[in-house]
């Protein structure tokens, strides 16, 4: 609340996920200076491939999680 009037404020969904569109190479660098940032890789799916999330899915995310208030994982 602020001045005693709630306020609608944008939190993450997921807390310890970071969803980025970039490609590896602008990545990297980041996630290698950053101790607390690493990739999720997916199983099953060859050595060390990243996992990765369609654009179509990220937008059905994104609605979903704004069309209510409290959105739960």
């Amino acid at each position: 609340t602020k001045s005693g009037r709630r306020e609608r404020e944008e939190v993450p969904c997921i807390p310890d996920l970071l969803f980025v569109h970039a490609c590896a190479d602008e990545l990297d660098p980041v996630v290698e200076a950053t101790p607390t940032l690493q990739y999720r890789y997916e199983r099953g799916r060859g050595y060390r491939t990243p996992m990765t999330v369609r654009r179509v899915d990220m937008q059905r995310f994104i609605l979903a999680v704004r069309a209510t208030e409290e959105p739960r994982y």
